[in-house]
Parts: C-alpha cells; sequence; structure tokens
C-alpha cells in the first residue's frame, strides 16, 4: 500500500520493470569492503561477480569472533583456532570428549590412562575374537574324521551283513542315515569357508586398527608440536631485527597487487610486554604507491593486556639498514596518536596498523648507490623507546649494534661514551 492506496493486486498484474533492471545493471558503485582496502569499482551488473572473489571481504572466526580480511590466512587459522571445538583423537574407540583446541593437550594428558584403557581394551577383544574364529575354524575338521571312523565301521556292518536279507530295512536306514551325513558335512564345509572368511576380516579389520592406531599417535605428536610451537614466540628487550629474504620477487609481488605487503613474525616488547608485528608496504600504501617504501606497526592482541598501560604510548624507531660501507641507515621514529584506535587495548586480534607511509623514496631504497636491499636482503630494526635513553640516542645505538656488540656491551658503550657527553 502506498499513501494510503487501498488497490489490491493479484499476482498477474505485477510483472517485472526490465528497464529499470537495465538501467541499473549500468550504475556505477564501488566495493562494500572499500573501508577495508578493496579498490575495485565498476558496474553494477559485474558487483555480484567481483564479490565472489573479493580479498577484503570482513570473515568472523565462529570460535573465538576473530576477525580476518584474507580468505586464506582466515582458512589457516580455521585450521588451528585455539578456541575451536574439536574430537578427542580416539573417538572411533570410545572416547566421545570434545573440547577446545587448546585444552587438548591437558585432556590427553587427564585422561592418558583411560586412553590407555581404551586401547587394550579394543585390542585385547579383537585378539579374543580371533581366537574363538580360529577354534570353530578347527572345528569341522575334528568332526569330519570322527565321521570317517565312524562311515567306516558302517561299512563293515553292512558287508557283514549283506547276504542277510533279513536286514534290509537296516540297510535302508543306514543309507538315509548316510545322506544326511553328507547333507550336514557339506552344511559344515560351507560355515567352515564362511568361518574362514570372517576370520580374514576380522584379521583385516585387527591390522587397519594398528595402522590407525598409529596414526593417532602421530596426530598426537604433531598436536604436541603446534601446541609448543604456539608459545615460541620471540620475547626482545625493546628491539627486534627484521630480517626480509627474497626482496625483489616481494617487492614484483607488491607491485602486481599479488600481496601488497608483509607481515613481521610476532615479538614482544618483553617477556610480559606489548605483541607486536611490523607491516612493510614494499611499494608503498595505496597513498604512496610506486613512489614510497611505507613501514607500519600492528599491535595484536596477547594474555597480558591486563596488566599493561593502554593506550600504547612509547615511541617507535624503525631503522632500515645500509649494507654498503656507507652505512647510510635510514631512521623514522613514529610517535603514537593516543587517540587513534591503532594504539588503544586490541579488541580482536589485532588493532589497525600504524606507521609511516613516507618512510623512504623508491629511487633510493633500490639504487645501486647504496645497499638497503643488498643480496635480495633487507634488515628492518624496530626500537621501542621506553624513554631510558634521550631520543637523539637511536642513531648512535644503530651504529653500535651493526658491529655486533652484545646487548650488555651495547649498554654499556651507551652509559661510559654517549650519555655522559650529552649530559655535559
Amino acid at each position: 500500500m502506498v499513501n494510503g492506496c487501498g488497490q489490491l493486486l493479484k499476482l498477474d498484474d505485477i510483472f517485472r520493470d526490465r528497464a529499470i533492471e537495465h538501467e541499473m545493471k549500468n550504475i556505477d558503485v564501488v566495493c562494500y569492503n572499500k573501508m577495508n582496502g578493496c579498490t575495485w569499482s565498476g558496474i553494477f551488473a559485474q558487483y555480484q561477480e567481483h564479490l565472489n572473489t573479493c580479498k577484503y571481504v570482513v570473515l568472523i572466526c565462529d570460535s573465538c569472533d576473530s576477525t580476518f580480511t584474507d580468505t586464506s590466512v582466515f582458512e589457516q587459522h580455521q585450521q588451528t583456532c585455539l578456541k575451536a571445538i574439536i574430537l578427542c583423537p580416539l573417538w572411533k574407540f570410545g572416547c566421545d570428549t570434545k573440547v577446545s583446541r587448546e585444552a587438548l593437550y591437558e585432556h590427553t594428558q587427564k585422561a592418558s590412562a583411560d586412553h590407555v584403557q581404551i586401547i587394550a581394551d579394543q585390542l585385547t577383544s579383537l585378539i579374543n575374537t580371533q581366537n574363538r574364529l580360529q577354534q570353530q575354524k578347527q572345528r569341522p575338521e575334528v568332526y569330519l574324521q570322527q565321521y570317517s571312523i565312524q562311515k567306516q565301521q558302517q561299512q563293515q556292518n553292512l558287508s557283514s551283513s549283506a547276504l542277510t536279507m533279513t536286514q534290509n530295512s537296516t540297510i535302508l536306514s543306514l543309507q538315509n542315515d548316510l545322506l544326511k551325513q553328507s547333507q550336514l558335512i557339506e552344511q559344515l564345509r560351507n560355515e567352515n569357508k564362511s568361518l574362514s572368511s570372517t576370520l580374514g576380516k576380522r584379521d583385516d579389520l585387527l591390522s587397519q586398527t594398528r595402522v590407525d592406531l598409529q596414526l593417532r599417535r602421530s596426530d598426537l605428536l604433531e598436536l604436541r608440536k603446534e601446541f609448543e610451537l604456539s608459545k615460541t614466540f620471540l620475547h626482545v628487550n625493546g628491539t627486534y631485527l627484521w630480517k626480509i629474504d627474497g626482496v625483489s620477487q616481494k617487492f614484483n609481488d607488491a607491485k602486481n597487487g599479488d600481496q601488497f605487503f608483509i607481515n613481521s613474525p610476532i615479538f614482544y616488547s618483553s617477556k610480559y610486554g606489548y605483541k607486536l608485528s611490523a607491516k612493510l608496504y614494499l611499494n608503498g600504501d595505496q597513498t604512496v604507491r610506486n613512489t614510497y617504501l611505507s613501514l607500519y606497526i600492528t599491535i595484536n592482541r596477547s594474555e597480558y593486556d591486563d596488566v599493561l598501560e593502554w593506550p600504547f604510548n612509547y615511541p617507535i624507531t624503525f631503522c632500515l639498514y645500509d649494507q654498503s660501507l656507507k652505512r647510510e641507515h635510514i631512521l623514522n621514529t613514529l610517535t603514537p596518536d593516543l587517540q587513534s584506535d591503532a594504539f588503544k587495548r586490541p579488541v580482536f586480534e589485532s588493532n589497525k596498523s600504524g606507521g609511516i607511509p613516507k618512510f623512504c623514496p623508491l629511487c633510493k631504497v633500490f639504487s645501486l648507490d647504496y645497499g638497503y636491499a643488498k643480496n635480495n636482503t633487507m634488515y628492518i630494526k624496530i626500537l621501542i623507546d621506553f624513554k631510558l635513553y634521550p631520543q637523539n640516542i637511536w642513531p648512535e645505538w644503530s651504529k653500535l649494534q651493526w658491529n655486533g656488540l652484545s646487548e650488555y656491551a651495547e649498554q654499556q658503550r651507551l652509559k661510559e661514551d654517549f650519555l655522559p657527553t650529552r649530559q655535559q
């Protein structure tokens, strides 16, 4: 009803307005996922096809509510999500426990005795069945031997009384018995074949069970490895050196749009500190593409966030090492914007990234006069300024670190040489 219109329409009176449909197909639209970084634009007729392949769709994990914009990363996360509910590896044998993947190791430890008992019961049952079938297989042979002896005795009796006409009725009775015995023998032979087939199937099942048990043991070992690997994130003391190999291929991927950025491994500012990762746009982000190298920092959610101060308020200095003899390292410092969501306490798996879009011109990064990408390798150091030293100390520190000194030696050199000079 429109504007009080009370007219009723039948289905036959309703028709598709193909002219409007045709006009809509040619309307210019942009992708709904533009806010996530998608740059696609086109006509409405092509929009659905684009959505089927759009790499910036926001995907949400049902188990941990983490959000993702990369389909391949989302699929990998589903295979390793610690909050996902999975079955015990021994569910086929009787353990029907369902636990989260992060609690699976604890379950296998607590229920190890029950698991061993389950496996022992299965093996005992199979062995008993095998023995019973083997005994049943042998019984028809014993019966046939006894029957053969009995048959010979009956034939002897028949031979001795063959001349006696008065024993004709007995002979007929014996012949009927022989016929019945022959039928019984045939039946026993058929049963013997059936038991042999069943025994063979039981042997196959026992072999398959042993194989399955070995595979489950391998799965448990793999899960333990994954569990231990999840605890091996790097813990650093305010500095992290990121080595990037295969720079030329990664640069081509960024230039061709196959992969605009690469992420560093996860690292912590300290043993119980902030959980961080760096993001590098080798061909620049969308605002400076093809002109600058862009460098960002990402704050990730961690188990220690409750005891940390928020928002994150420590300047971060990025140092791109010049591997040539010039040693003209490029240093830029990122001062956190306390109003930006990038530096607030993470609500999801990770915050949006904050950083320096115009970190360094590409013409300088790949110039043969310098060594920023020497031997197809880059070195980027991330230095978190916990405000223990003055800001202008970082260039001096980067020189010390390039000499391969230990952390203790660096600290002593700074205290003895650099800090006294500044205080004077």
